[in-house]
């Protein structure tokens, strides 16, 4: 998916209280990029001419972003019994995303070992959802209600 330069988002404090003069103040903050779940952080410098004063900030940097891009889904139907912890994916450095359909709520949705009704990730509270997920490639659980989930894991 292309990231227009309206997509990207610099977030940091706008103003830098500076008490070296002269100096070339460092600054960081983060970029968010809206079509991309992941916040990326950004680091600069300013050089201040005026001192003492508050300098605005502003930092210029490239942020590039690369979509992590699939050629292979694996779906399948996973079975949850009532309560009762289920695996339904293995750790696997290769996934570039996952996507599980659940017909039913209450489940909870664990990144990692043991999902439970206190130990979860996600809460799931409506029927018929769905829960996209990248950027974590460990195991992922699920606990609650009697049901088969659809999993789709792509690598």
């Amino acid at each position: 998916m292309p990231i227009s330069s309206t997509d990207v988002n610099v977030v940091n404090t706008p103003d830098v209280n500076v008490v070296n003069f002269p100096a070339t103040q460092p600054v960081s903050g983060s970029v968010s990029v809206s079509n991309f779940p992941v916040t990326q952080p950004v680091s600069g410098t300013v050089n201040v001419g005026n001192f003492p004063a508050t300098q605005n900030v502003a930092v210029t940097n490239t942020v590039n972003v690369i979509t992590a891009q699939s050629s292979t889904a694996t779906i399948a139907q996973v079975v949850v019994p009532l309560n009762t912890n289920t695996t339904v994916l293995a750790a696997n450095a290769s996934r570039k995303s996952a996507i599980l359909y659940i017909p039913a709520q209450p489940l909870f949705v664990k990144f990692g070992a043991t999902a439970s009704a206190t130990s979860f990730t996600y809460s799931i509270t409506s029927t018929n959802s769905t829960v996209t997920i990248t950027g974590y490639t460990g195991q992922i659980d699920v606990f609650g209600k009697n049901q088969t989930i659809n999993v789709t894991e792509l690598v």
